[in-house]
C-alpha cells in the first residue's frame, strides 16, 4: 500500500510529526512518501522518500491513503485533486477543533483576526471532504462532537505521534531553564505567552528562583523593547526568536530545560507538552486543560490561574523538590501514550477501515 503523508506549511515543528508517522507506515509494510513545503526538506532524514510541494504544478502521484498533518490553505486544492483525479483516501489529522466560545485577542488586528475566522470556516470545508478525522484527545473530541459532527461523523482517536528523538542525541546538556518553547500565538493569545513573560519578569525584578534562568525560543519574532532589554541584561533570561527553528536546535532547548511552560489559556493536546515529556522535562498547566495522559503531581504541576506569581513560583519549586520523580514520570508518559510504536496497531486498524470501507 502507498501511503502519503502530506504537510504543505513550511512549519519545521511538525517534523517531528511526520517522521512518526513516515516510521510508523514503514513498519506496517507500507510505502510511505512524504510529499511536503520545501522549507521542510533540509530537516527529513537521509534515506526517507519525498516530494516537493508546489503550488504552481500538478504533482501526478500513486498512493492508497494521503493524511494531512498541518492546517494550511494549500490543502483544499490538493485534498480534491488527490480525491477526484487519483481517488485516493484522505485521512486529516484535526488537531486544535476549533471552539466557537475561544477568545481572539482583541489587540489583534482586524486582518488578524479576520484571518483566523476565515481561516476556521476554510478548515470546516476541509473536514467535510476528508474521508476520516483523526483526534489527538478526548477533549478534542468532546469539542468535535459539539460542534463538528455535521460536517464529517467518520472520526477516530489517536494521539499525537512522535519517534523517540531522545535517542538521536545522548550528549549530557545542563538542565536550567524555565521556557516557553513554540509558537507565540499573537492572534488568539491561546498559548498564555504574556502570562509567562509577566512571570519572568516578577521573578527577574524579585531576584527570586535562583535556580531557574528563563528561555523563550520561538519562530515569531519579538520585539526587543526596553523592558526585554532589561531583564536579558540581567543574563537571566534568553531569547531565541524571529527565524524558524531547526527540529535540533528545538530539541536542545528541551534537554536543557527543567520546566516548560504550557499552562495555555485553550489547548486540547499539545505538542509541546509531549515533546517535553521525549526528554523527560516535565511541564506546568492550567487544571482546565488536563488531558487523560497526565496527573497532577506526576509529570506536571497543575494551577488555576496563569497569571498568579505565587502559583506559578509554588508549582516549580514543587516539581524542583521532587525532579527526579516528575522527570521519570514525564518520560514514562512519553512512550505509553505519544511515542508512534505505541500506537501502531491502533493507527493501522484506521487505514485498514478507510481502504475497505466507503465515507
Amino acid at each position: 500500500m502507498n501511503v502519503l503523508i502530506v504537510s504543505l506549511n513550511p512549519n519545521v515543528a511538525h517534523v517531528s510529526h511526520l517522521i512518526a508517522y513516515y516510521l510508523q507506515f514503514k513498519e506496517f509494510g507500507y510505502s510511505p512518501v512524504l510529499y511536503i513545503h520545501k522549507n521542510l526538506i533540509q530537516y527529513i532524514p537521509k534515506g526517507f522518500n519525498y516530494l516537493e510541494y508546489n503550488k504552481f504544478k500538478i504533482c501526478k502521484v500513486k498512493a492508497n491513503v494521503a493524511l494531512f498533518y498541518s492546517p494550511t490553505f494549500g490543502n483544499l486544492f490538493e485534498i480534491v485533486k488527490f480525491k477526484l483525479r487519483y481517488k485516493i483516501k484522505i485521512m486529516f489529522v484535526k488537531h486544535e477543533p476549533f471552539d466557537k466560545m475561544v477568545l481572539i485577542d482583541n489587540t489583534s488586528s482586524y486582518w488578524k483576526r479576520l484571518w483566523y475566522v476565515l481561516a476556521n470556516l476554510y478548515e470546516c470545508v476541509i473536514t467535510y471532504i476528508s474521508d476520516v478525522i483523526i483526534l489527538p484527545s478526548n477533549k478534542a473530541i468532546a469539542l468535535y462532537e459539539k460542534g463538528w459532527l455535521y460536517f464529517n461523523r467518520h472520526y477516530f482517536y489517536l494521539p499525537l505521534q512522535f519517534d523517540d528523538e531522545s535517542n538521536y542525541d545522548n550528549s549530557i546538556v545542563e538542565r536550567k531553564y524555565f521556557s516557553f518553547i513554540g509558537s507565540i500565538g499573537y492572534v488568539t493569545n491561546n498559548h498564555s505567552f504574556d502570562s509567562f513573560l509577566n512571570f519572568v519578569e516578577t521573578a527577574i525584578q524579585k531576584e527570586s528562583l535562583k535556580e531557574f534562568n528563563f528561555l523563550i525560543a520561538t519562530k515569531n519574532t519579538i520585539n526587543i523593547d526596553d523592558r526585554l532589554q532589561k531583564m536579558i541584561t540581567t543574563g537571566r533570561l534568553l531569547i531565541i526568536a524571529g527565524k524558524p527553528l531547526t527540529n535540533e536546535s528545538i530539541n536542545f532547548y528541551y534537554k536543557s530545560s527543567l520546566v516548560v511552560w504550557n499552562a495555555y489559556a485553550r489547548n486540547t493536546q499539545s505538542g509541546v507538552l509531549a515533546k517535553s515529556f521525549m526528554f523527560g522535562t516535565p511541564t506546568i498547566v492550567l487544571c482546565r486543560n488536563i488531558s487523560e495522559f497526565v496527573k497532577d503531581g506526576d509529570e506536571i504541576v497543575a494551577i488555576n490561574d496563569n497569571n498568579s506569581y505565587n502559583e506559578i513560583a509554588d508549582a516549580l519549586q514543587k516539581i524542583l523538590a521532587n525532579y527526579e520523580h516528575f522527570s521519570n514520570a514525564a518520560r514514562k508518559c512519553f512512550l505509553e501514550n505519544f511515542y508512534y510504536r505505541r500506537n501502531n496497531e491502533t493507527m493501522n486498524n484506521i487505514v485498514e477501515k478507510l481502504v475497505k470501507n466507503k465515507k
